[in-house]
């Protein structure tokens, strides 16, 4: 586009740092990101896919960086960055960004939700876990099989196996990721027997 003199929209810019970020080409969105810089396009929408588009190519420091220049955050920008750290194996990161979230009473949705639970999941965090689940439940967020899913393999992976399993006879839709979440917490606790019976 560019070198047919076409100018770079916040859409053209945000769209294809999006792409670099889906296959991992972190060359050229550092490109990009210059670009941006020498002709001043920030705008919520291109620093959301610039967070984005890091945090995807494994430089959470720099997503990081952007995130924390932006001076009035929008639920996306948090989730952008929730998800990052989670993605990223930084979970007590996740955590610590879901807990200023809630300090700053922002509005939270179900992206912030399952990227917290599967920090908590990863950790081991149960009564963590609890907690977010209660606030779930006060936002009026359940019913909703990725969250569901995402419970069950919380409570299962914690050893809270009742819970795990009262979560997944709730769910209306069950996917093989439900399953197998359900199946492999009762593995890894030694109870073979019941995972078998799940079968």
């Amino acid at each position: 586009m560019q070198t047919q003199g076409l100018m770079l929209d916040s859409y053209s810019l945000a769209s294809s740092l999006s792409a670099c970020g889906a296959i991992g080409f972190s060359q050229l969105g550092d490109q990009i990101h210059g670009y941006i810089i020498k002709t001043g396009k920030f705008n919520e929408f291109v620093q959301n896919a610039l967070i984005d588009m890091y945090a995807k190519c494994g430089f959470v420091h720099s997503a990081y960086k952007i995130f924390e220049k932006i001076k009035e955050k929008s639920v996306v920008t948090w989730n952008s960055m929730v998800f990052g750290f989670s993605q990223n194996g930084y979970s007590v990161e996740a955590i610590t960004l879901f807990d200023q979230m809630f300090m700053n009473c922002v509005k939270m949705d179900k992206v912030t939700f399952l990227s917290v639970i599967q920090a908590c999941s990863h950790l081991g965090y149960l009564e963590k876990g609890k907690w977010i689940h209660h606030k779930l439940i006060i936002n009026g967020l359940m019913e909703d099989s990725y969250l569901d899913t995402a419970l069950t393999d919380m409570y299962s992976k914690c050893g809270d196996l009742q819970m795990a399993h009262e979560v997944f006879d709730r769910m209306s839709e069950r996917s093989i990721v439900s399953w197998s979440a359900l199946i492999a917490g009762y593995g890894k606790h030694g109870q073979i027997n019941a995972a078998i019976q799940e079968l």
